[in-house]
């Protein structure tokens, strides 16, 4: 009975994981819009509403997702996030994962052949061609709201959940890692890479924030290189 009840909370977890990344997709109302309405017209005013349902949408799905892990809560956001050891992880953290994300871009380019790899992972994440206004919105989604949202489901939610139903950490890491490459587009990838090392930070400093600010830093440092290739 016991590894029914056990089984059937990881089967939980996972499917409910699963729901949040793919509700996630729908923070920004630049992507809900082409989706499922195609027709969605352009405009300050379409602008302005965009920005308001990602503010909007923001804000419930942290709540929904600090409810759906109250259970770690204590575990993985009960520290300051304003704490020297939390920047330090998460600045350290940040540099470790990004060195090896494109040392993994620069090997993969080599052994699969495509020049370009790189540079296109890096052009996909970004869409200035949008406009000023549109392409704030997606910066503010893409900078702030997504890795904010995304540490809260994949470290906190999955890895965080599975762990305290003690599953071994390397297969929560391993499994947490895929589904965060898969939800990027591509499972062999940097951001397979990416995954292990943000899970690896959330267990060794028992706090989700040195991810956030890692993965904010990250998604950053894209931006600028994408910035970069623009000139």
């Amino acid at each position: 009975m016991e590894f029914i009840k056990k089984s059937l909370s990881i089967i939980k977890i996972i499917a409910l994981s699963l729901l949040f990344t793919i509700l996630i997709h729908f923070v920004s109302l630049g992507a809900f819009a082409e989706r499922l309405f195609p027709t969605f017209p352009e405009g300050t005013t379409a602008n302005i509403i965009k920005l308001a349902y990602t503010i909007i949408a923001f804000i419930i799905m942290f709540w929904l997702l600090k409810r759906w892990n109250r259970s770690v809560n204590d575990t993985y956001m009960d520290h300051s996030m304003f704490s020297k050891k939390i920047w330090g992880y998460g600045i350290g953290g940040y540099v470790i994962i990004f060195v090896l994300s494109l040392v993994f871009l620069y090997v993969k380019q080599h052994i699969a052949g495509g020049a370009q790899e790189s540079s296109r992972v890096i052009q996909d994440r970004f869409f200035f061609e949008e406009g000023m206004f549109a392409a704030g919105i997606t910066g503010l989604n893409t900078l702030i709201f997504s890795p904010i949202l995304e540490e809260m489901t994949f470290r906190l939610g999955f890895l965080g959940q599975l762990v305290e139903e003690d599953i071994p950490q390397w297969i929560a890491i391993l499994g947490t890692s895929v589904v965060f490459a898969w939800f990027h587009g591509d499972i062999i990838s940097q951001s397979f890479i990416t995954g292990i090392g943000l899970s690896i930070l959330t267990l060794k400093s028992k706090s989700i924030y040195p991810a956030m600010i890692a993965h904010v830093l990250i998604n950053t440092s894209v931006l600028v290189i994408r910035w970069y290739q623009y000139q």
